[in-house]
């Protein structure tokens, strides 16, 4: 699940794993030029969730 702010594309996609959702966000930049290759800057853990839902609204935030 991605969503665009400023210039950037947060990935929100959680992971899943032993029954519960991981959240996690990655922050990738994308260059304005097309010839570029977009920079990923930063990864963050965030927490386990029973939900996708909670997972995702997590990530986002």
């Amino acid at each position: 699940m991605e969503f665009e702010y400023r210039g950037w594309v947060i990935d929100a996609t959680p992971d899943f794993s032993l029954g519960q959702f991981f959240a996690h966000a990655r922050l990738i930049h994308g260059s304005p030029d097309d010839d570029a290759d977009a920079e990923m800057h930063i990864e963050r853990n965030l927490a386990w969730f029973d939900n996708e839902d909670e997972a995702v609204q997590v990530a986002r935030q």
